[in-house]
């Protein structure tokens, strides 16, 4: 794969989410009950209302559980970058948090390090238009967790940073 990357200089991109606590929850929060699965897309076409969606009581044995896998994914993720820089490849990370908090200048910056001349009324009009796509909790874990106090105390500092 880095021979193949390498040969056509792709300029590679990770994802990160680095706010672990949050993730975490989304993925335990799953279907809405609990159960593995994502309401994103349920709230994309519009079968759902983000007010609909019910609290649920998070088992911290459990969450610990999808705390460690999170952190491991990351884990490994770091280990990639470091592969592929070691390799020559230029790797830069894409966090979820940029992106939440300024949309426009998370677009700019890619199309800057992929060398892309994109003008800035057609991004802003791309960021104006939003996606089809809507977060599905608030910040406010109160809103969708029963045991927030609890949970907040004992796993709200999981956050790897990632620059």
């Amino acid at each position: 794969m880095i021979k193949i990357l390498k040969r056509n200089q792709v300029v590679v991109f990770l994802a990160v989410r680095q706010d672990v606590f949050r993730w975490a929850l989304s993925k335990y929060h799953g279907d809405g009950t609990g159960q593995p699965g994502h309401l994103q897309f349920r709230l994309a076409r519009g079968e759902l209302q983000r007010s609909e969606i019910g609290k649920i009581h998070v088992d911290p044995v459990r969450f610990e559980t999808i705390i460690a896998s999170c952190e491991a994914f990351l884990a490994r993720k770091r280990e990639l970058r470091q592969v592929l820089v070691r390799a020559g490849l230029e790797v830069y990370p894409i966090c979820y948090e940029d992106f939440l908090s300024s949309p426009y200048e998370t677009l700019a910056r890619i199309c800057r390090l992929i060398r892309f001349a994109v003008p800035e009324d057609d991004l802003r009009r791309v960021v104006a238009e939003g996606a089809d796509v809507q977060k599905v909790h608030s910040e406010d874990i109160s809103e969708f967790v029963e045991n927030d106090r609890q949970m907040m105390e004992r796993f709200g500092h999981r956050f790897v940073p990632w620059q």
